[in-house]
């Protein structure tokens, strides 16, 4: 049956309206708004309706005694100097760091595993089998490779049939000849910057000014070589999105040289230095390239790029269920009740240590935001930060009221400028219009990608 270039076939209706053929900017809002109706009128838009809640103190007290990655700071020192580090001259807030360039203590570091270890026996002695993960940070971590070392040693000494530990690391790879073989002997999981080729490591630059990708590459084709079981399973490669590069050009670059498709990720637009922000914007935009068909294969098969499709058909689909508590409360479903923004429980992914003691949820968090010190007499006070988070929830929850992006943000609270006071804004904020064209877009994917819709709902992906 064929009407107006729709065509229905078996289950499935494809929609190509007339409007699609046309250039012009109103028509085409126009054609996003019909589909956007459409869809309401099926009902197929009717997700849950949301409501925000408050933290209380036993689930920051559960995710505590559930940590399961230590994350460390190791040192502030780097053998890079990248235009777009968030500890360089283009963020805020950094001038003591560029400055003194510390090292974590090894008495400190020990602290924290020590303050930890109780909780981690408690749970052994209940049968519980358990892996802690132990995570090196910088800086460049390996120029203060004896702390790695001394933890790793602590870890061995600690471990039991049910109390293991596992190690990784992220580093930008200039050293990592030097220490693979102690890497490869433990197990390391290894996350390695690279933007692309030459072109596209362009702002990945030594103290000397010079690129640093010859070097870096050269010492990942070495590591597959050398030790390709290694590689395969525990080598993973990071990338930095900017006007240099993109997704198209690393994942290609990336898939030919290694058969490995990178994480990637955005420039962090939180804390930008005032005077920078001219700079931030330019290296900030994205050229948009259409990804092929062996990019895209590869995308979905790590759900990169593929969240904010994953998110909405959680949320819409009527058929996502979190766990058989939710598929049983099915007088519940009408109504989610969630954190504001993109807010998760604090600890409940991780637990990350700066160089001066000071802990944080994770290491994307601005110094200004830390939960503790593992100096202090109550190292994590739980009444404070059950305070703080709902003040922050109630600074941002006027703004996330109207957003029509609130039942699936990614904006993380302390990313959004001013969280700390009464007038935060968030620029992730989604009105009608853009939420018509969020609905097209994840549409359009669908309809690009059927077996999309099918993976989704069988495997639970942290979006």
């Amino acid at each position: 049956m064929m009407k107006n270039n729709n065509c229905i076939t078996g289950k499935h209706i494809f929609l190509q309206h007339l409007y699609m053929r046309q250039e012009n900017a109103e028509v085409k809002d126009e054609y996003y708004k019909r589909k956007k109706c459409f869809f309401e009128e099926a009902g197929l838009l009717s997700g849950k309706k949301i409501s925000f809640r408050d933290i209380d103190k036993e689930e920051i007290e559960k995710s505590i005694y559930d940590i399961r990655q230590v994350l460390f700071e190791v040192t502030e020192k780097c053998n890079l100097n990248c235009v777009y580090c968030t500890f360089g001259e283009l963020y805020g807030g950094n001038d003591e760091r560029i400055k003194e360039k510390r090292n974590l203590k090894k008495e400190d570091a020990i602290k924290l595993l020590e303050y930890l270890y109780p909780v981690w026996k408690e749970r052994e002695q209940k049968g519980l089998l358990q892996k802690i993960m132990i995570g090196f940070y910088g800086g460049e971590p390996l120029l203060n490779f004896p702390i790695i070392e001394d933890i790793v040693q602590w870890a061995k000494e600690h471990a039991t049939e049910r109390l293991t530990f596992g190690f990784m690391l992220t580093i930008n790879g200039l050293l990592l000849d030097k220490h693979i073989d102690f890497l490869v002997k433990h197990d390391f999981m290894i996350a390695i910057s690279l933007d692309g080729d030459e072109e596209n490591m362009s702002y990945r630059l030594d103290h000397n000014g010079k690129n640093c990708f010859k070097r870096v590459f050269s010492n990942i084709m070495a590591v597959k070589r050398d030790y390709p079981v290694c590689f395969d399973k525990n080598v993973n490669l990071l990338t930095v999105l900017h006007n240099k590069n993109s997704v198209e050009q690393a994942s290609r670059f990336c898939m030919i040289h290694f058969n490995k498709t990178p994480f990637c990720s955005n420039l962090t637009d939180s804390g930008i230095h005032p005077q920078k922000r001219e700079q931030f914007s330019k290296m900030n935009e994205i050229i948009p390239t259409k990804p092929s068909k062996e990019t895209i294969k590869a995308l979905m098969k790590y759900e990169a790029g593929f969240s904010e499709t994953i998110r909405f058909l959680q949320f819409f689909s009527g058929f996502h269920f979190y766990g058989y508590n939710d598929l049983l409360r099915k007088d519940e479903r009408n109504e989610a009740k969630k954190f504001p923004a993109g807010a998760c429980i604090p600890f409940s992914k991780k637990i990350y240590m700066t160089i001066n003691g000071d802990l944080y949820p994770c290491e994307r968090v601005d110094n200004c935001f830390s939960l503790g010190n593992i100096h202090a007499n109550n190292v994590l006070d739980v009444e404070q930060i059950t305070f703080r988070y709902n003040q922050y929830f109630k600074n941002i929850s006027p703004t996330c009221t109207v957003c029509k992006r609130k039942f699936a943000c990614k904006r993380c609270l302390f990313h959004i400028e001013g969280i700390q006071g009464d007038k935060p804004q968030c620029s992730d904020i989604t009105d009608n219009v853009m939420f018509e064209h969020i609905v097209s877009s994840v549409i359009a994917v669908c309809k690009k990608h059927p077996d999309l819709y099918r993976k989704i709902m069988k495997q639970q992906f942290s979006a």
